[in-house]
């Protein structure tokens, strides 16, 4: 009986000790960092920038709202270390830091072309905090600038900009979806060339006419609303940025990957027919990139078939290219022969300037080999330069959008 009692007494105190709250931390002692900045400072110092969202600021919802609060504080540090931030923060953040909810990483150019950046980037992401699915974003100016001036009027939620703007990307194409993970995959294979989302918040302006992806951020003629532009990709070789591409290089540069990088993209072309009009399209990737590698050679030889499936949604030169075949087919092998041009170009200058690929052939190039060492020893990184390269756009007519005859001019006939 003092056996049973004794043990029960020991399971209590037990029950007790395991039950504790010692260690707890409320949800609103915590400083929910969305957005971080990185950029370059004097000597071996950089200055991280972090915004601090405010879950009462502009809330509306409960006793505890306060749409006079700001939805987010941002606050920036200059130190020698990334992750010290967490201490150095206490110097006048009333709440413990935290990376967990981080989902957007900016960082200066000037910094992304330093020699520094992967090793601190690569550091960063030993953290256990730190999210890998983190989206990676190149700002023209310093981070610090874009992160301030960043301020979008439809979203008062810091996290929901680019929590929403994601998904634009990826239906659009005029920038990559670039996370750290995918950037430090593309380094450390040093086999291909890593696109991150590029913007800024200065307006530069262009130079002539321009279609509507031949921009890169700063350029697009807009007036009103959120400074911020994002469009283009900054290119990333062997960890360190070496470049810029537009809007239309990085939408062909995701078009030759195998897999489906983008959804559906409008797009404009002179008339085949009759140039004083353009035609406007959507174009569709429905299935996979089509890619044939042949390693037997010295030279190793490339064959791409990209499927788009084509809605042209406006005809202003009323041509009938709903109901003739003829007129049909030549607009599909037309839209396929643009396309051609313009991706030759791109390869030729990913050849010739980068070297290196953006399209992770590399990857279906390293199936010809039966182990990695043959691999390595075939050199596809320095054969990649020489590659005979053939690329073709299977195009195919999906509909006219809501018609299904020909528009009609005054005289009531269609034009051929």
């Amino acid at each position: 009986m003092k056996v049973k009692i004794t043990m029960i007494l020991i399971m209590n105190i037990c029950f007790g000790l395991l039950s504790g709250c010692w260690d707890k931390l409320e949800l609103e002692e915590q400083a929910y960092v969305v957005t971080v900045g990185i950029d370059i400072a004097e000597g071996d110092n950089i200055v991280v920038t972090c915004q601090i969202a405010n879950p009462q600021g502009g809330s509306t919802a409960g006793s505890g709202g306060n749409q006079n609060e700001p939805a987010a504080e941002i606050v920036s540090f200059t130190m020698r270390d990334f992750l010290s931030i967490r201490d150095l923060a206490a110097s006048s953040v009333t709440r413990r830091i935290t990376f967990t909810h981080t989902k957007t990483l900016v960082v200066g150019e000037d910094f992304a072309r330093s020699d520094k950046f992967y090793n601190i980037l690569e550091s960063i992401v030993r953290d256990r905090q730190v999210r890998r699915d983190t989206y990676l974003i190149i700002s023209k100016e310093s981070a610090e600038d874009f992160i301030r001036n960043n301020q979008s009027a439809l979203e008062t939620r810091p996290h929901k900009f680019y929590e929403f703007m994601s998904k634009r990307w990826q239906e659009s194409g005029l920038v990559p979806v670039s996370i750290i993970r995918r950037f430090i995959h593309d380094t450390e294979s040093g086999e291909a060339l890593h696109l991150a989302i590029y913007g800024t918040n200065e307006k530069t302006g262009i130079a002539g006419e321009k279609d509507e992806d031949n921009y890169i951020a700063g350029e697009v003629d807009k007036e009103g609303g959120n400074i911020v532009q994002l469009i283009g990709s900054a290119v990333f070789k062997d960890g360190k940025m070496i470049n810029v591409i537009d809007g239309e290089d990085t939408r062909i540069a995701l078009l030759l990957r195998e897999q489906i990088d983008i959804d559906t993209y409008f797009v404009t072309y002179k008339d085949p027919k009759d140039e004083e009009y353009v035609i406007t399209i959507r174009l569709t990737k429905h299935k996979k990139t089509k890619v044939d590698i042949n390693t037997d050679n010295e030279i190793p030889t490339i064959n791409v078939v990209v499927p788009l499936e084509a809605s042209v949604v406006s005809i202003p030169s009323n041509v009938d290219y709903v109901t003739d075949e003829g007129n049909k087919n030549f607009l599909a092998d037309y839209i396929g022969e643009e396309l051609k041009k313009k991706t030759e170009k791109f390869l030729d200058r990913s050849k010739e300037e980068f070297k290196m690929g953006a399209f992770d052939w590399y990857l279906i190039a390293r199936k010809q080999f039966n182990t990695l060492e043959e691999y390595k020893l075939y050199n596809w990184r320095e054969k990649y330069p020489e590659a005979e390269i053939t690329v073709e756009y299977d195009v195919s007519i999906k509909d006219f959008g809501r018609l299904f005859q020909p528009h009609t001019n005054r005289e009531g006939s269609a034009n051929q």
